[in-house]
């Protein structure tokens, strides 16, 4: 009986043992690293749907209205045509928790930013409104990739 009790508790010692010195935590992913906004991004691919009352009205796929985006560090953003790199704006902007507001002296906008890798921005934003009994809906996307040698 002694001899039982003694295997009983060293079982229960070595059990307590494993419990103790083995966890999970080597099993958890690497946080991933936080992506900046900072920098110089040029337009990929863009797509909009314009609905009224439910019905999709205009679909458009095109980069023409896009501009290529530069952030700085001091909270401003310029607009650059795509061909001729010729500045068309300057703003400001503000990014927190994935919402980039972008504020210029004819409005501002508001957009869901995210970053699918640390090269790649997507922009989305969505509006609705009713105008004489329609329900007209908006929503566009916008892809960039960031580019290092924008003024060579």
């Amino acid at each position: 009986m002694k001899q039982f009790k003694y295997l009983s508790f060293a079982l229960l010692i070595a059990l307590c043992t494993g419990f103790v010195s083995c966890s999970d935590d080597d099993d958890e992913e690497p946080a991933a690293p936080a992506t900046s906004i900072i920098g110089t991004w040029e337009p990929v691919s863009d797509y909009s749907c314009e609905k009224i009352n439910g019905q999709v009205a205009e679909e458009h796929s095109s980069l023409e209205s896009l501009v290529i985006l530069a952030f700085t560090e001091d909270g401003k953003c310029y607009w650059y045509d795509p061909d001729t790199r010729v500045l068309k704006k300057e703003c400001s902007y503000n990014y927190a928790d994935g919402k980039l507001t972008v504020s210029a002296e004819d409005g501002s906008s508001e957009s869901t930013a995210s970053f699918p890798s640390s090269s790649e921005l997507v922009l989305e934003s969505s509006a609705s409104a009713e105008y004489n009994g329609y329900l007209i809906e908006i929503y566009a996307k916008s892809t960039y990739r960031k580019i290092e040698d924008f003024w060579k």
